[in-house]
């Protein structure tokens, strides 16, 4: 069994998968089921605070008696306006401080930081390009541009950086940003599966398996699904069970298969 994410046989790596899966280009920051940018969560959490010392205003309101009531009642009387006044101004503060998160600006993603990253990359260092790589590709920080992404990794993955590799093999194997060209693919995701970057290791196994940039070879990629399924990657996990299920590149053991289908699970 393939391991699966792209579309294309290859699985996407941990970094490149915000934009495939939730990214909001629009808003620069990954999208939640509720429609609110990452960015936006520390206003998120005020506001509940906010909205949850209403609530405790209200019920506090609700349950204290009328003013009528309050002024017939001698003996405790002062005791329950009081509780009348906290709970009536921690509403007010509430709703205030409502009121002013509704009209702060987000902060923006990347501000800051963007920057430099760029003049670390310029200077050459390895993880600043691979960072401004991930950066274009899933535009955060700055405008969305898979040609730049793949400009930045192919300068890192040429200086050994295993994770810039992985990311250059899968945008071979896919087209983005650069022409599909299996062969590659295939030499960027052995150079960072050999480093043990599992991705790479989970990425060549396909290649192995589909005959994709290389000569199909089952026990290759049996070995190269191990490798990546011993450092826990699910996907290498189901993809060796799968070997083992139909007895490809292995010799065929139902209790290995289900093994590693229950560790991918």
């Amino acid at each position: 069994m393939r391991p699966s994410g792209s579309g294309s046989g290859q699985l996407i790596p941990e970094g490149l998968r915000r934009f495939e899966d939730t990214i909001n280009p629009q808003q620069g920051g990954v999208k939640l089921p509720i429609g609110i940018p990452v960015p936006a969560l520390p206003v998120v959490g005020a506001l509940r605070l906010a909205c949850g010392l209403y609530a405790v205003g209200r019920r506090a309101v609700r349950r204290c008696p009328p003013a009528a009531s309050v002024r017939r009642d001698q003996q405790g009387g002062d005791e329950t306006m009081k509780r009348i006044l906290t709970s009536r101004l921690t509403a007010a503060f509430a709703v205030v401080l409502f009121a002013l998160l509704a009209v702060a600006p987000l902060p923006a993603e990347g501000q800051g930081s963007v920057e430099s990253d760029r003049a670390a990359a310029e200077q050459g260092d390895a993880d600043a390009q691979h960072d401004l790589g991930l950066r274009y590709y899933n535009g955060r920080g700055v405008d969305r541009d898979v040609g730049e992404a793949a400009r930045w990794w192919r300068l890192a993955a040429e200086q050994g950086h295993a994770d810039a590799q992985a990311s250059l093999g899968f945008m071979y194997s896919t087209g983005r940003g650069v022409e599909v060209d299996d062969e590659e693919a295939a030499r960027w995701h052995r150079l960072a599966a050999e480093q043990g970057n599992a991705y790479g290791q989970v990425n060549v196994g396909g290649m192995y398996e589909e005959g994709r940039g290389v000569e199909v070879d089952d026990e290759e990629a049996a070995r190269w699904y191990r490798l990546a399924a011993e450092q826990g990657l699910a996907e290498a996990q189901n993809s060796l069970g799968a070997m083992y299920e139909e007895g490809r590149g292995v010799d065929r053991d139902a209790g290995e298969a289900a093994r590693w289908y229950r560790l991918a699970a």
